[in-house]
């Protein structure tokens, strides 16, 4: 099958779901510039937001076969940036709370010099 610029995203999903290696290559190249843009709205670094999607694709291609895609590809492809990027975004609060609660806990281990000085007078 030949695959030009004009190529649907039905035929693409359909190829891609063989393994053809050139429709993964026509989706990446059609999609991944304005999947990228769409995550900046989620995330400010433009490098995690090309992680994100490059993580996708990469997932993607390598459960091609097992795809299971009931609506239309782009659809999908950007539902699942925007929940990639809430789990990205949810991964980072929970590392956030620890940090703080770890620095609250170091803090509290040892009182202030002052404390010290009232104590001896």
């Amino acid at each position: 099958m030949n695959i030009t610029d004009n190529s649907t995203d039905t035929l693409l999903l359909e190829l891609l779901k063989r393994g053809n290696m050139s429709a993964f290559e026509k989706v990446f190249t059609r999609y991944y510039s304005t999947l990228c843009a769409y995550s900046r709205l989620f995330i400010r670094s433009g490098d995690v937001c090309e992680n994100i999607v490059q993580e996708l694709m990469l997932w993607i291609w390598e459960n091609h076969s097992e795809l299971h895609i009931n609506d239309s590809l782009s659809r999908y492809l950007f539902t699942a940036t925007r929940n990639r990027c809430l789990k990205h975004i949810s991964h980072e609060m929970v590392e956030r709370r620890v940090l703080d609660e770890m620095h609250k806990k170091l803090h509290g281990q040892f009182e202030s010099p002052d404390f010290y000085i009232v104590r001896e007078l």
